[in-house]
């Protein structure tokens, strides 16, 4: 039933990271030395766009300008005040996608500065390679496998969560490499656990018996990762009905479904922030306030990793779930037979 060999595209998840932040380093140092802005905006469609939020708290600790991140339909039709002090950073598997490309448009009209991070190693037509045309900055990701056919594009992610990160971290000013090489090689580490993946099916046979409509949480940068994992991972891979939200957010308001009134309780997957993490005792209030009521599945971080950093490794084990619970549904979990990636004919 994997068609599109999406045990492989898993599996090779981490070691796409490792080889990206080798083969991007000097050039991605030498842009930073002369980069000049006044602000950020990140753009992407997709996991590319969460890419862009789960990167963006780096950001918030160690930059100085402001940084927006807006998803690429937002900023071609809403698009923000932009000149040539800005500098627009688009994420794209692709370098086709529709919604991106339109995105682009938008940019070289108002002149900002940009760079693109993709999968798309070479300059074809009609892709957001024309952005070089126009004095963009191009950053490509090396998964693997290429190009990368599973729909979820778990190597992209990856990858280009770790250049993105490694792009934001220098611009700060902060030399983080080695940390980021650190938290790539875990993730390939993690990538291969034979634990993992058998307590990861273990976990897909529980919710293969609920209802197919589920809640999944995330606090800070593991917000990306839930809806990553609700609307991609679940939704397109498992075809089940699921909603991320912000652990924040639902200690104010969602918390009311579990009272009496609502009688079908949902399921809920809990991304846990690291031990020490500040929103880690928060966290622990939402899995008793959920198991006194009904059922939840809490996902931990992995020993040792940053709060920061911590999206990087502890989605592993999520992919592994999804992907055993389309199979135990009959479910080919790197397919979508309505949706198709949408290419643009460029700007």
């Amino acid at each position: 039933m994997d068609s599109t060999d999406m045990r492989a595209h898993i599996q090779k998840q981490g070691i796409s990271a490792v080889k990206t932040l080798e083969k991007n380093k000097r050039q991605i140092e030498n842009f930073s030395e002369n980069a000049e802005f006044d602000r950020i905006i990140i753009n992407g469609a997709g996991d590319k766009y969460l890419v862009g939020l789960t990167a963006s708290y780096l950001w918030r600790k160690f930059g100085r300008e402001p940084l927006n991140v807006i998803h690429s339909r937002d900023l071609a039709d809403n698009s923000p005040y932009m000149d040539e002090n800005t500098l627009v950073i688009f994420c794209s598997q692709s370098g086709k996608t529709k919604d991106t490309m339109d995105a682009a448009k938008v940019v070289v009209e108002n002149k900002a500065q940009s760079i693109l991070i993709t999968n798309l190693r070479e300059a074809v037509p009609n892709s957001l390679w024309r952005l070089k045309k126009h004095g963009g900055e191009i950053f490509t990701t090396h998964t693997e496998i290429y190009p990368e056919r599973s729909l979820p594009s778990t190597m992209t992610f990856q990858s280009t969560l770790s250049t993105l990160w490694h792009l934001l971290a220098e611009l700060a000013g902060k030399n983080m490499f080695d940390e980021l090489m650190t938290s790539a090689k875990l993730t390939d580490k993690l990538s291969y656990d034979n634990e993992i993946e058998n307590n990861a099916k273990k976990m897909a046979e529980k919710l293969a018996k609920e209802q197919s409509a589920r809640y999944v949480m995330g606090d800070g940068p593991r917000y990306g990762l839930a809806r990553k994992l609700g609307l991609i991972m679940f939704m397109e891979g498992v075809k089940v009905n699921a909603f991320s939200l912000e652990s924040e957010d639902f200690l104010h308001s969602a918390i009311e479904t579990l009272e009496d009134e609502n009688k079908m309780k949902l399921s809920n997957t809990i991304f846990m922030p690291p031990k020490k993490a500040a929103f880690r005792s928060n966290a622990e209030k939402l899995v008793k306030f959920w198991s006194d009521y009904g059922t939840v599945h809490k996902i931990e971080a992995p020993e040792g990793v940053s709060d920061l950093l911590s999206p990087q490794a502890q989605m592993v084990f999520p992919i592994w779930v999804s992907y055993h619970e389309a199979l135990l549904r009959g479910i080919d979990p790197g397919l979508s037979h309505l949706v198709s990636k949408v290419r643009s004919t460029g700007f």
